[in-house]
């Protein structure tokens, strides 16, 4: 893997509640000469704590956390702050999340299964506040913008809310009634 140098040493911010990928990501991502230090927080609210005091360069944030969504996660961050760039790195098909984390404020999107090169890229991309997404979605977001909506927009599930789609997630999990309220 090349590394290439930069001026500035970052800071990064890993919000992942899986352990092992938490320290995966991590110890990656420390590798990196231009990285200085890289912190981890395994909920939404351990993140929301660790920016009280704290600045990253960059957070990374999955979409599922076991506290919250990483959707509202993506809000309460940029109600702190606004300019910290945020990259999603999530199992969650981008095809359906990645246009909901742009619309919360995230400026990259990329998925588990791909490589740690394009990892990497998707880090520096969103460290130089420039958006990071994969082509597909690039021209998916292109079409809508411009008037030529893919179709996919279309579908029942599109048209929830955040909050209607993580109630209808919780459902599927098999979560009571009293559990989701």
């Amino acid at each position: 893997m090349a590394v290439r140098t930069m001026n500035k040493r970052h800071t990064v911010l890993i919000v992942e509640d899986h352990s092992i990928v938490r320290m995966g990501l991590s110890t990656l991502i420390s590798q990196l000469d231009d990285i200085s230090r890289c912190s981890e927080a395994e909920s939404g609210e351990k993140a929301l704590e660790f920016l009280k005091n704290n600045r990253p360069d960059i957070v990374i944030v999955d979409i599922s956390l076991r506290d919250m969504n990483g959707i509202d996660l993506i809000k309460y961050i940029k109600r702190i702050n606004a300019d910290i760039p945020i990259l999603v790195l999530s199992v969650f098909d981008e095809t359906f999340y990645a246009e909901r984390a742009f619309a919360a404020g995230a400026i990259g999107y990329i998925m588990k299964q791909e490589a740690s090169e394009l990892l990497i890229k998707a880090i520096r991309t969103v460290l130089s506040n420039e958006i990071y997404a994969s082509d597909r979605i690039k021209d998916r977001l292109l079409k809508k913008a411009i008037g030529k909506g893919t179709g996919i927009d279309d579908t029942a599930l599109s048209s929830l809310t955040d909050r209607e789609l993580q109630v209808f997630e919780l459902i599927g999990q098999g979560n009571e009634t009293r559990e989701i309220a």
